[in-house]
């Protein structure tokens, strides 16, 4: 490491604490835009490193502060990891990082005015669910909107899943 820079240290692993190889790091302070907008948006992949079979990752060379990762494999759902500190010519040294088997959905909820709306039920369901003439309803996962709007759901099979508002067409 030079003067100038920092870095971070850590393994990639499993919810069984397995490694896993050729899993992406992304450093925000990287990956991020250009513009004031997307300051906090990983926009690229650049900086990005790839785990080896130990599922061990080093990042050099990020600018001393607060640093955020995104850590994603096209087998798990991918996860941020922010408010690590990088030190100047020092390793910060990561606990293990677990990425989680399933898929994510997220988004924002807008009225008709298209202003988002807060405190919405979205609910995460099979094509059981789907049907609102369907007595075996199977809801796999149910979040509320956050106040600007948004909300994720992680930790979804891998398989078609359907949204639909907990009140909609009269749902509860």
């Amino acid at each position: 490491l030079s003067a100038g820079g920092g870095g971070i240290r850590g393994i990639i692993i499993d919810e069984n604490g397995n490694p896993i190889e050729n899993a992406s790091v992304i450093p925000l302070s990287s990956a991020c835009g250009a513009s004031l907008h997307d300051k906090f948006v990983f926009v690229s992949k650049q900086g990005a490193v790839n785990t080896n079979q130990s599922g061990e990752f080093i990042l050099n060379e990020l600018p001393e502060g607060l640093e955020t990762l995104k850590v994603m494999h096209p087998d798990y759902t991918f996860i941020y990891k922010d408010g690590i500190e990088v030190t100047n010519g020092q390793y910060t040294d990561l606990a293990d990082i677990i990425l989680p088997k399933g898929g994510i959905i997220e988004g924002v909820v807008y009225d008709q005015n298209g202003s988002p709306q807060s405190g919405v039920i979205i609910r995460a369901q099979n094509d059981l669910g789907y049907s609102i003439s369907s007595k075996d309803i199977s809801i796999l996962k149910t979040v509320v909107s956050e106040p600007i709007g948004f909300y994720r759901i992680t930790g979804l099979p891998e398989d078609v899943c359907y949204l639909m508002r907990a009140d909609e067409f009269g749902a509860k």
